[in-house]
């Protein structure tokens, strides 16, 4: 068995033990899980950040890695900021106008990558869960 070889299988071995991610997955931060009902509506909005004060922390949890991002728009799995989720985000107040429209637009683009992201990933499925997604972000 080469070293590499082994080295793979002891990584299985502990994500299969839960002490290492599992592939493709690893730390995320989460600061807001939205819960969705089964026909797609909104139900909430909670907060997962824990501390007092000004040193809330979000909240760690394992989730599918987040796409690598300079200055592409490029989607996450099941998760990523609200310009994504949403199609919202904080308008900056100090910005000129035409830079609040940019940033605008930039904002509509995400949303539109997110939404095309999950139809592509979960095209097909029976799962009640992912299909009150679809129906969330289809609104």
């Amino acid at each position: 068995m080469t070293v590499l070889r082994a080295l793979a299988s002891r990584y299985e071995s502990m994500a299969s033990e839960g002490n290492a991610p599992l592939p493709g997955f690893g730390p995320a931060r989460i600061s807001l899980t939205i819960v969705v009902s089964s026909k797609g509506d909104l139900v909430s909005a909670e907060d997962e950040r824990t501390g007092k004060g000004q040193l809330l922390r979000p909240k760690v949890v394992e989730a599918p890695l987040a796409p690598k991002r300079t200055l592409g728009v490029s989607s996450g799995a099941f998760w990523d900021t609200t310009a994504y989720v949403l199609g919202r985000t904080a308008i900056d107040s100090t910005a000129d106008r035409r830079r609040q429209v940019r940033e605008s637009a930039r904002t509509a683009e995400k949303h539109a990558a997110f939404k095309t992201r999950h139809d592509s990933l979960l095209e097909g499925t029976t799962d009640a869960g992912c299909k009150a997604l679809l129906t969330f972000l289809r609104r």
